[in-house]
C-alpha cells in the first residue's frame, strides 16, 4: 500500500523514520500511516510549517522510531541483528574473494607479459646479431 505524500518535509520525515524502524512490514506500514495522518493534520493547521517545525512538534525520526520499537519483541530485534551480521560477513567475504581474483589475474597478466617479452628478445637477438644499429641522433637532457 503506497502512501501518496505531496509535502516534501512530510516525505523527508516519514522516509527518515521508515529507515530507522525495526519491526515487521505490517507494523511499519501501520506506524507510518499513523504518522502520515498526524503530520497531514498538523500541516493543515500549519501550512507554512517546515521540516524543523515537524521535528519540533512530533520529535525526531529517531524518537518516532524508538516509540514504535518499544512494542517490538526483543526476539525480533535479535533475529534482525543476526540477519544483518550474516549479510555483512557475506559481503566482506565476497569482496575478499573478488580481491584475490583480481590480484591473481593481474599477477598472471604480468607474468605472461614478462615471459612473452623474454622470448621475443631471445628470438630477436638470434636474428639480428649481425645487424645491430643504434640511433645516432640521441639528445641528452
Amino acid at each position: 500500500m503506497a502512501m501518496k505524500i505531496n509535502n516534501k518535509n512530510e516525505k523527508k520525515y516519514l522516509r527518515e523514520t521508515k529507515n530507522l524502524l525495526i519491526c515487521n512490514a505490517k507494523k511499519k506500514n501501520d506506524a507510518l500511516k499513523a504518522y502520515q495522518n498526524e503530520i497531514e493534520e498538523y500541516l493543515d493547521e500549519n501550512p507554512n510549517a517546515n521540516y524543523e517545525n515537524i521535528v519540533e512538534f512530533f520529535g525526531s525520526p529517531l524518537e518516532a522510531a524508538t516509540e514504535v520499537a518499544a512494542d517490538v519483541p526483543i526476539t525480533y530485534i535479535k533475529k534482525r541483528m543476526n540477519i544483518v551480521a550474516t549479510v555483512l560477513v557475506g559481503v566482506i567475504a565476497a569482496v575478499v574473494i573478488w580481491g584475490i581474483g583480481v590480484t591473481a589475474a593481474v599477477i598472471d597478466s604480468h607474468v605472461s607479459s614478462i615471459a612473452y617479452f623474454e622470448e621475443e628478445l631471445t628470438i630477436g637477438s638470434e636474428i639480428d646479431d649481425n645487424n645491430i644499429t643504434l640511433p645516432t641522433d640521441v639528445s641528452q637532457d
